[in-house]
């Protein structure tokens, strides 16, 4: 099936609605770096990556606009790799994934301070030791 920048290669039956359509046109839109388009796509998804977010991150408003923040800017980067299926999964991919990215970056410096820590402690009871 052949198809136009202004009608994205989205299945027109199933359970892809009318707005499916219309974001992956607009995305289309905001691959060309259309500004106004990236606006768009904001507006109408921002709350609703919102809320997954809020549940992800376990209602932490400030890392959840982080992460949205975050996830915006990876979806104005690779719009040009959106294809075909429902644009909201597409950029509802990017959003957990961006929040997971956070999780996974916190655990991190977590278990690195653990370490530290760990031997911050070891140094301490050999240096007791070696005092005796």
């Amino acid at each position: 099936m052949e198809t136009s920048m202004n009608e994205p290669n989205v299945p027109r039956s199933g359970k892809v609605s009318d707005e499916e359509r219309l974001i992956a046109v607009i995305l289309k839109r905001v691959a060309l770096n259309d500004h106004a388009a990236f606006q768009q796509i904001y507006d109408l998804t921002a709350s609703r990556f919102m809320s997954l977010l809020m549940k992800i991150l376990f209602n932490d408003k400030a890392e959840a606009e982080e992460v949205l923040q975050d996830a915006f800017v990876k979806i104005w980067k690779k719009a040009n790799t959106f294809r075909d299926g429902s644009p909201m999964a597409w950029m509802t991919v990017i959003v957990r994934n961006s929040a997971l990215d956070l999780i996974r970056s916190k655990k991190r410096r977590i278990d690195t301070l653990s370490e530290a820590d760990s031997t911050l402690k070891c140094n301490a009871v050999n240096s007791r030791s070696s005092e005796r």
